[in-house]
């Protein structure tokens, strides 16, 4: 049997994973916690609409790099990037690092990313007439 890929996949640079220490459980907490909620929020409820997210965290300074080779195919905010092609979103979101965010413990790590991807999420919803995800 075919495992299907979720909704919403999140994954990390490899310099933030570093700096921050993110996991991959931490991004796999992550994203079944993204999975989860966006259900909650019911966003797969129309089956013609199918929402493919891959959501990449960047720090800062690869951010800025993406933001100025950025074309117009990209919809650009403060904290990410999102660019779309029949209902499949690659996007890019901000965390903004600390030395106080350098290598804290994975519950940490997972609750100072968590509200960054909520914000992601609910302005995702609003552009995409999608009800609000609620944490």
């Amino acid at each position: 049997m075919k495992n299907l890929p979720m909704p919403i996949i999140i994954n990390a640079d490899n310099a933030l994973s570093i700096s921050l220490g993110i996991s991959t459980r931490a991004l796999s907490k992550l994203e079944a916690w993204a999975n989860f909620a966006t259900l909650k929020a019911n966003w797969y409820g129309d089956t013609e609409q199918e929402i493919q997210i891959k959501i990449t965290l960047v720090s800062e300074a690869l951010f800025e790099q993406l933001k100025t080779k950025a074309d117009k195919q990209w919809q650009q905010s403060e904290q990410s990037l999102l660019r779309c092609s029949e209902h499949k979103f690659d996007s890019f979101v901000l965390l903004p690092l600390t030395s106080d965010t350098a290598s804290m413990p994975e519950a940490e790590c997972i609750d100072y990313i968590r509200p960054y991807l909520l914000t992601f999420l609910n302005t995702f919803a609003s552009n995409q007439n999608l009800d609000e995800v609620i944490d």
